[in-house]
């Protein structure tokens, strides 16, 4: 018995010293957990010290672990290793929490807008770009964790098998300047019509109306929407009577004029590359820009644009001149991107009311007007997008029908006088004047007709 006692104590005794030559890597315990402990790693006040306990968690399961670590000690793993990413994919796990509480991304700051007639005095400088228009806030300098650094000490550590603590290196990543920010923006196009001064109710539409616009921002992705911006007009909210389509025929109606604000808007965001929405020609053509380039809205239609430009969009509109109406589109710049609009546009014959009998022979009749029209129209719009001088894209923006106006003549004969000049032989010469026989000419003035 005394002799077995024995020899289980040389077996125990030659055990322990073959697990000792095995892993003879030195040891530091945490005593409250009984755990060894690795390294220590310390950022931003706070620390976490590396053990067995918190590596083994990282590892999805028991068997995984093994496949991986082939059974051997951290320190085994180490002497041969070229990276804590590759090697130690629990190690780089906790790196990788680190630098998601550590880092900072840097912050360009805000733009922000006062077009010239809204400039307020904290905002521009005369020397700021665009006048003024533009300045930025709230930019905040990044920070940026050192993590090849960091993996490069804990992987000293294991090597040297010392039990190191590893302080997080960090970096200041500068925001970028105002000037720099401000850079990437500018004008992107510009658009105006003109109007009668003299008209004041529709002069004052027309500036109520495009005083709505005058300091709009849009972001990226989202839609304008005409009616939504400027309203309801009614008298109560300051628009007056001015002439007004309804049904192919000009009446008075208040908010009349507001059709050219919208027009104008139209024309800037086609210039500017601004995704169409939606958009609605008048039943009738209008003076103050070609057929298939005009916008009607009313309480049931609007005009719809989607800023798609990668970037925020900045509006600028007024009365200039007395006379004008005009909208500024700033933006990421188009660089050498050049939108064009482009219609097509389709006259029908035009149509004509006689009054009175057609004679069979025209050559002793002259044709009078009575009142002017105009014929039918159909247009088609595009929007041509071109690149460094080269058509890259052509798109349909809209269809466009007009209708026409029926012009109204008669015709009369032309009279009939004798030429007194010699009295011996009577002849007879053609003259406009008019005969009290034939009746009285009169001569037809189309009505000036004001335009919405």
């Amino acid at each position: 018995m005394k002799r077995a006692c024995v020899v289980i104590i040389i077996v125990l005794f030659f055990v322990s010293c073959l697990c000792a030559t095995r892993d003879s890597s030195p040891r530091w315990v945490d005593a409250a957990r009984n755990d060894s402990v690795y390294f220590t790693i310390h950022y931003s006040g706070e620390k976490i010290v590396v053990t067995d306990a918190l590596l083994k968690p990282k590892w999805f399961n028991q068997e995984s672990h093994m496949d991986f670590t082939k059974g051997k000690t951290i320190y085994e793993r180490a002497e041969g290793s070229k990276s804590i990413k590759k090697d130690f994919p629990e190690i780089h796990q906790i790196l990788k929490r680190i630098e998601r509480e550590v880092e900072r991304k840097a912050v360009d700051g805000e733009i922000n807008f006062r077009p010239l007639d809204c400039r307020v005095a904290d905002a521009p400088r005369n020397d700021a770009p665009h006048g003024g228009r533009f300045w930025v806030t709230g930019a905040k300098n990044g920070v940026e964790m050192d993590v090849e650094l960091a993996s490069f000490e804990i992987l000293m550590a294991l090597k040297n098998k010392t039990h190191a603590d590893i302080v997080i290196k960090t970096k200041v990543v500068p925001h970028r300047t105002e000037k720099q920010v401000l850079s990437a923006v500018g004008l992107r196009a510009e658009f105006s019509t003109k109007f009668d001064a003299g008209n004041r109710c529709r002069s004052g539409n027309i500036r109520r109306s495009a005083e709505c616009f005058n300091g709009l921002v849009l972001p990226q992705g989202e839609v304008l929407s005409f009616n939504r911006v400027v309203g309801p007009r009614t008298a109560v909210r300051g628009y007056e009577e001015a002439k007004i389509i309804v049904d192919g025929e000009f009446v008075q109606g208040v908010g009349g004029g507001v059709c050219q604000t919208s027009t104008t808007l139209f024309n800037a965001a086609l210039l500017s590359g601004l995704d169409v929405v939606s958009s609605h020609n008048h039943s009738l053509p209008i003076s103050y820009v070609p057929a298939g380039r005009d916008a009607m809205v009313s309480s049931i239609a609007d005009l719809g644009l989607r800023n798609n430009t990668g970037g925020t969009v900045y509006f600028e509109a007024g009365v200039d001149k007395g006379n004008r109406v005009f909208f500024k589109v700033y933006g990421n710049k188009l660089g050498n991107v050049t939108f064009k609009p482009k219609t097509e546009v389709t006259s029908k014959p035009q149509e004509v009311e006689v009054i009175g009998v057609v004679p069979e022979s025209l050559e002793e009749y002259e044709k009078i007007v009575v009142e002017s029209g105009y014929p039918a129209k159909s247009a088609r719009t595009y929007l041509e997008v071109y690149e460094g001088g080269s058509l890259v894209k052509r798109k349909l923006v809209r269809k466009s029908n007009y209708k026409g106006k029926v012009q109204v003549v008669r015709y009369e004969r032309i009279p009939e006088i004798v030429d007194c000049s010699d009295s011996t032989t009577p002849s007879v010469l053609r003259t406009a004047t008019p005969s009290p026989l034939e009746g009285e000419f009169f001569q037809s003035v189309a009505p000036s007709q004001a335009r919405d």
